[in-house]
């Protein structure tokens, strides 16, 4: 149970202080926001983007005039570690990731 709420808290604070830096920002032409969620992690996330992260992903994507591009990567151990040494280009890998696993 912790541990869900844990993972609710922190998304909610990313979620914030996301919502923080767009009301101070300048609109700015369509672009992507690649965000890196877990297919299989409901309520969270899923890959009918029926999770809460989703919604969150494409509310920021929303306000900053963005597409969202999402980015299947299964929240387990090393889930970090297997993104950044991942083979995707900088120019492709994900700019967004809403929570991790603990």
């Amino acid at each position: 149970m912790h541990s869900t709420r844990n993972r609710l808290v922190a998304a909610l604070l990313v979620a914030s202080a996301g919502v923080a830096l767009m009301a101070s920002a300048q609109s700015r032409a369509p672009s992507d926001l690649r965000v890196c969620v877990d297919p299989y992690d409901m309520p969270f996330s899923n890959n009918q983007e029926e999770g809460f992260e989703n919604k969150i992903a494409h509310v920021v994507a929303r306000d900053l005039n963005a597409t969202v591009i999402n980015y299947w990567w299964p929240s387990r151990r090393g889930v970090l570690r297997r993104i950044a040494a991942s083979r995707i280009s900088p120019f492709s890998s994900p700019t967004l990731i809403i929570t991790l696993c603990s």
